[in-house]
Formats: structure tokens, sequence, C-alpha cells
């Protein structure tokens, strides 16, 4: 646990700077994908999901520094992306492909609407139904494509920061 609080910081960085650098710049339509919410939804459901919030705070940290969003925004839907990303997985604890899945839909469609809540608060006018064409609906198609390779590397690196006992029978 320890561990997973302190490797937090670094692979949030690689993620952060991946998400601006490369992935900032794939849009479809204004949508593009989201690193760390999908590191989030993904940590959120392994076996080392009691860290996730620890994840959150500093990938939220990270982005709301970045970002021209308000820092409270940002930091405020990562933690809510935790939040459900972990309800899906007590009550899908049996299927976390599913509950990974349906956290990033959740957690794709909600940040989305704080930030643009968030955004309207600051005085940046944005129509809802334009929003959920342009940005919304792309951006998740996008974490959809990107769902799958982030899961088997987040859960390689879960696998390697606690190896599971193997017993034989």
């Amino acid at each position: 646990m320890i561990l997973a609080n302190i490797l937090a910081f670094p692979i949030m960085l690689v993620m952060t700077s991946l998400q601006m650098v490369v992935f900032s710049r794939i849009l479809i339509n204004s949508g593009s994908g989201d690193l760390i919410l999908l590191t989030l939804c993904v940590w959120a459901i392994g076996e080392q999901g009691e860290t996730a919030f620890f994840w959150g705070l500093v990938g939220g940290l990270l982005i709301g520094f970045i970002s021209a969003t308000p820092l409270v925004v940002v930091l405020g839907s990562y933690i809510l992306v935790v939040f459900s990303a972990r309800l899906f997985h007590r009550w899908l604890w049996q299927a976390p492909i599913l509950a990974t899945m349906l956290s990033v839909v959740a957690g794709t469609i909600g940040k989305s609407i704080i930030e643009m809540i968030g955004l309207q608060a600051t005085g940046i006018h944005l129509n809802f139904l334009e929003g959920l064409g342009s940005i919304i609906a792309p951006s998740l198609l996008l974490n959809f494509l990107l769902l799958f390779p982030m899961y088997i590397l987040i859960n390689d690196l879960a696998q390697w920061m606690a190896p599971k006992e193997i017993y034989e029978q």
C-alpha cells in the first residue's frame, strides 16, 4: 500500500504528460481521451483500490495545475470518478472488466458534465446538447478505444507491485 502511494506520483506524472502531449492531440470533434480517468478507473477496480482516492488526488492536482479548468472542478470530478469506480467494484466484484467499463462510462459522462458546469460558472457559456454531441460522446468513444490497453498496463503494474501468491494443489 505504501509502495502504491509512492508510485502514484511518477505514474500519474507520466500519464499526465502523455495525456497533455500526445492524447490531447487525438481529437474527434472536440472530445479527447482521458488517460488519468482510465488509470483511476482501472486502479480503483483492482485489488489495490483502497489507494485509489490518493491516486485521484494526485492526478487531479497534476491536471488541475496544468489545465485552464478550475482546480476544485478537476479535483472534484476525479474524486467522483474514483468513488463511482469503487461503487461499481463493490456491486460487480465478480466481473471486474464490466465494472471497469461501467465506471469509464459513468466517469466520462459525470466528469464532462461537472467540467461543463464549472466552465459555465467561470463565465464560459456552453450549450449542453452541443457539448453532449461534440465533447461527451467522442470522449467516451476514445476512452473505450484506450480502455483495454490501459487495463492491461495498470493491472500488470499492480501485479508487479503486489504479486499474488500462487498456491499449489
